[in-house]
């Protein structure tokens, strides 16, 4: 087995040839390839930095690192829930002032298992900044004692624009009248597409709150990785162009982590 010092080097070379190459797939890569090899608990406080350092400078690398870390807790393993706060509200403070939905939403996904309220400000930033989806995955936070702000509920329906049914925010609406968020201004139904109308009044949903990584979804006991089994460019290669395979400097190699 490799040292600490080894898996230290190994992981600081992944950051800077990803940095120097603007290269946020090769994040990706080795985070699958370490859940593939279903890796996380050797080493794991070393391995948890290196997440955690991932989805601060790397954000695309976020819905990994979420699935990561929601996996553990709902494993009942160690993670250290003050660091992953930290890092999951400097996401959202970064990603919303940017319209950046995707980080947004895994962020407060990773807030919820984690089981942390999320600071006003953040949620004040949330609503005048990012669209409907978010702010429908947000009002399940409040429904869910996860907010801090009081008044959050009219804000969220202050945001609606046009029909209140099948205007721009309906993913925003069906989930309020879901979750019987109440709204001071009347519902305008007027000019409702049928269909959407329809969802609304059945209390449909987009989404299940109580829902985990999806690897909890198979049958079996406590699944041994994080990340559901799907394929993207890297999988298939070392997501490297040709012209760069003879440089052996910059050459990172996935297996450096199948000691771990």
């Amino acid at each position: 087995m490799k040292s600490d010092e080894d898996l230290v080097s190994a992981f600081g070379a992944v950051i800077d040839f990803a940095n120097k190459n603007s290269d946020e797939g090769l994040i990706r890569h080795v985070i699958k390839t370490i859940d593939d090899g279903k890796s996380w608990n050797s080493e794991w406080e070393i391995t948890e930095h290196f997440l955690a350092q991932s989805a601060v400078q790397f954000p695309h690398s976020l819905d990994y690192v979420a699935r990561v870390i929601a996996w553990r807790v709902r494993s009942e393993m160690e993670v250290d829930r003050a660091m992953w706060v930290e890092v999951f509200c400097n996401a959202i403070a970064k990603a919303s002032g940017l319209g950046r939905d995707s980080e947004v939403i895994w962020s407060l996904w990773a807030l919820k298992e984690l089981r942390s309220k999320i600071p006003k400000d953040l949620s004040s930033s949330i609503c005048k900044n990012n669209n409907a989806i978010s702010l429908a995955f947000l009002s399940h936070m409040h429904a869910g004692g996860l907010t801090n702000d009081k008044s959050i509920a009219q804000t969220l329906w202050d945001r609606v624009e046009g029909n209140s049914y099948s205007g721009p925010f309906w993913p925003l609406t069906l989930e309020l009248q879901h979750l019987g968020i109440a709204n001071s201004n009347a519902i305008t139904a007027s000019g409702a597409e049928a269909p959407l109308r329809a969802l609304h009044d059945s209390g449909m949903s987009l989404f299940d709150w109580t829902s985990g990584p999806a690897v909890f979804k198979k049958k079996g006991g406590k699944p041994s990785s994080a990340i559901e089994a799907y394929t993207s460019d890297y999988d298939d290669g070392d997501g490297m162009d040709d012209e760069d395979e003879d440089d052996d400097d910059d050459q990172v190699d996935p297996g450096d982590f199948d000691y771990l």
